[in-house]
């Protein structure tokens, strides 16, 4: 085959091939080794041995290489379970040293042991019945009188000398008990560590302030260091873990989390100090900060209902998601580099895609368009993520999108509109730069300036002043009033265009 070259058995790292620890530990056991030997030099198992290294060559062996980058995916976990078991072995070895003996001398231990049992009831039955004859001839004569003193003294014998051995191991541990520790040896100002309160005075002291002139920002900050960390520091840095982890699975950071997971019962009234801290250390230390996600839109009429029941938005329903703060002079490629997670860029587009022919159509799709829109780039049943339908599930759990169904004349009618992490994620911006990177710069003004006006009309963005006036001629074109809609605000257009969308009846042709 072309590229046969190199199997998975093969992977080397710097050069060098790959071993797997745990089973040279294993095969390095003697009753191993020779259970190899053994099944190696038998008929039956050399016969076995042989079909099964055919079987690698014919079979296995040439469709390797194509699952050498799949293995390169699992390589570092195969290589953390070796690790784990070898590990194990190791502490075998010391919990019980016998095993590395050989064959031979651990058959004989693992059969003492066994039958340790059985000899030592035959060793004490010999001792009773000997102590007890013996008792027995020295009492004389025969008949009932003579067998019971026998009995008597026998039991007096085996009494003592039981107590006799516990005495014996009780004077052993009471010697050892006795015995002085050996002292630790002393530590020399040379050659010795200092003790701990020694190294703390010395860093409290390197860390002071050697003269007038430092800066207050320096004096603060090592005051910050050498200060005991607090209730408040603790619960800080707890709600900066939460961020981060939330962020990680692309989950909403949320209040009743906040509460249940950093303030507690005891810093429950602390929520907006806590916050505060958090922010400015995920601005310092991350560059980013704590976003709060904008409320789900009420657009059904069972969700409208529901909202009037409301009066007022509960605080304790607030969420947020982490946002980057870098200028953009730092989100270059050439410094951000590119993710590890495996399909994370595949990802990112195809919900960046999906967002702009939302939004292009007024924030609002139904499912039967956005299925012609996916024909279109042959994702209408798998992308390369997973399938689509699970594609689009894992979209709306994450709060991308929003899956609305209504009822409208008897049909069922469903609706993707943007959700709240898309609207703080890719936005009406993140769109138009979509845009603009896909079609480009022409060089020609005109151009340029027709699809600068495009995209004002279909995102709601305020158009320039320089096609202003132009605009508003055609406007006056389209509509009669002279107005247009660059008086509208761009919120205002949308929602318009929304309502519009909703208004019109169901197709059910394609296009």
């Amino acid at each position: 085959m072309p590229h046969a070259e190199n199997t998975m058995g093969e992977n080397s790292m710097n050069g060098e091939t790959v071993h797997s620890h745990f089973l040279e530990h294993l095969a390095s056991y003697p009753v191993v080794s020779d259970s190899i030997t053994v099944i190696k030099t038998n008929k039956y198992g050399a016969k076995y041995l042989q079909y099964a290294d055919q079987g690698y060559v014919n079979i296995a062996k040439p469709v390797l290489p194509y699952f050498s980058k799949p293995y390169g995916y699992v390589a570092p976990y195969v290589a953390r379970a070796d690790s784990i078991g070898d590990k194990g072995l190791t502490k075998v070895d010391e919990t019980f040293p016998f095993i590395q003996q050989d064959t031979d001398t651990l058959k004989g231990t693992i059969r003492d042991g066994i039958f340790l049992p059985v000899r030592f009831a035959a060793d004490l039955k010999d001792h009773v019945l000997g102590t007890y004859g013996s008792e027995y001839k020295e009492c004389g004569g025969d008949g009932v009188v003579a067998s019971g003193k026998a009995l008597i003294t026998t039991g007096f014998i085996l009494s003592q000398e039981s107590l006799e051995y516990l005495s014996s191991l009780l004077r052993a541990k009471k010697a050892q008990a006795k015995e002085p520790p050996e002292p630790e040896p002393e530590s020399s100002s040379d050659d010795g560590a200092p003790p701990a309160t020694q190294v703390q005075r010395r860093r409290l002291t390197q860390n002071a302030p050697s003269s007038d002139s430092d800066d207050d920002d320096d004096d603060h900050s090592e005051a910050e260091d050498t200060r005991a960390p607090t209730s408040l520091d603790v619960m800080v840095k707890k709600m900066v873990r939460l961020a981060l982890a939330s962020e990680y699975a692309r989950q909403p950071i949320r209040r009743t989390d906040i509460s249940a997971k950093v303030l507690g019962e005891q810093g429950a009234r602390q929520f907006k100090t806590v916050f505060e801290d958090a922010q400015r250390v995920l601005r310092v230390k991350f560059g980013m900060e704590m976003t709060e996600l904008p409320v789900k839109e009420k657009v059904t009429i069972t969700q409208r209902r529901a909202a009037q029941k409301v009066e007022k938005p509960s605080s304790s329903n607030k969420s947020w998601i982490l946002s980057s703060i870098l200028p953009p002079e730092y989100r270059k490629p050439e410094i951000l580099p590119p993710t590890k997670a495996p399909l994370e860029g595949t990802y990112t587009g195809l919900y960046s895609f999906i967002i702009a022919v939302i939004l292009l159509n007024g924030g609002a799709i139904q499912e039967q368009k956005l299925d012609r829109y996916l024909k279109r780039t042959n994702a209408e049943t798998y992308t390369p993520i997973d399938r689509t339908d699970r594609f689009l599930q894992r979209l709306c759990r994450e709060g991308y999108l929003v899956r609305n169904r209504e009822v409208d004349g008897g049909e069922e009618v469903i609706e993707y509109i943007l959700g709240p992490r898309g609207k703080i994620e890719v936005g009406a911006q993140g769109v138009a730069g979509l845009v603009r990177e896909v079609y480009g710069r022409s060089g020609d003004g005109e151009r340029d300036q027709e699809l600068e006006i495009r995209l004002a009309r279909s995102l709601g963005f305020e158009l320039p002043e320089q096609t202003a006036g132009g605009q508003e001629g055609e406007g006056q074109g389209q509509g009669g009033d002279g107005d247009g809609d660059g008086d509208e605000d761009g919120e205002q257009r949308q929602g318009r265009r929304q309502r519009q969308r909703r208004e019109q009846p169901t197709r059910r042709t394609g296009e």
